[in-house]
């Protein structure tokens, strides 16, 4: 999770890097913690370390200045766009980015759809695909505020003691979930054809709201603003017409 920092002046490990050596060699969060340690990074992060074998999770918070933990020692942990631990959560930085960004707003979000019951697979899928603001209010699609602003590349659930993840597929988080068995692939001989290795039984459906006019409208919408920033001629009839 990108954070506000200053501009990198000299070399350092990229963060893609840093997570990788993690996710290799770390077999629980004290491992997790001296390999973050060793490692000078451009800018900051927050890096969510779940461990089965500690039967726990916290949010580590790096800069390139130094690492803090934020640990809110209860059965869950939420992190969006900004730092919480007591060493970086009063930083100039960190400060700005609460007031003047939407961090704080998609937290209270998340935290609002994780009080209503017991926290689930599907239920975390859902809370990464809500496009609403608080209390369920229409802030408008692809709105900055909300958890799932149609931008993001992917996301991913993971239950690390049954060693299960369930990677999501486009468009935005809205595709199918598909489920892949950690023991199940780590135990394989390499792939000597080309075969499945998701559990199909495991998948998430795609989010209904694909099939929505709502959704066909946003996509119109994405077109005429991409063609408009790209300074490309646009029909102003169907223009009016999409927004009438």
């Amino acid at each position: 999770m990108l954070l506000k920092s200053g501009i990198p002046g000299a070399a350092a490990t990229p963060v893609s890097l840093v997570a990788k050596e993690v996710l290799e060699y770390a077999k629980n969060i004290k491992e997790a913690m001296d390999i973050l340690n060793k490692r000078k990074m451009f800018v900051s992060e927050s890096f969510l370390i779940a461990s089965a074998l500690d039967n726990k999770a916290i949010i580590v918070e790096k800069t390139p200045e130094g690492l803090s933990v934020y640990d809110p020692n209860k059965n869950y942990i939420v992190c969006t766009n900004h730092f919480q631990s007591d060493g970086q959560k009063n930083s100039e930085p960190n400060i700005k980015q609460m007031n003047d960004g939407t961090s704080i707003y998609r937290y209270k979000r998340v935290m609002q759809l994780l009080d209503t019951t017991a926290n689930t697979v599907l239920k975390t899928a859902g809370i990464l695909r809500d496009r609403k603001g608080i209390d369920n209010t229409d802030i408008g699609l692809g709105n900055e505020k909300a958890v799932n602003q149609l931008i993001a590349h992917h996301s991913i659930i993971f239950e690390p003691k049954k060693s299960l993840v369930w990677v999501s597929t486009a468009p935005w988080q809205l595709g199918k979930y598909m489920a892949y068995d950690l023991q199940k692939i780590f135990a394989m001989k390499g792939m000597h054809h080309n075969q499945e290795i998701a559990e199909e039984n495991l998948t998430i459906p795609a989010d209904s709201f694909l099939l929505s006019p709502s959704y066909t409208q946003f996509l119109s919408f994405q077109s005429f603003k991409n063609r408009i920033s790209c300074n490309q001629i646009v029909n102003i009839d169907s223009f009016n017409n999409f927004f009438r």
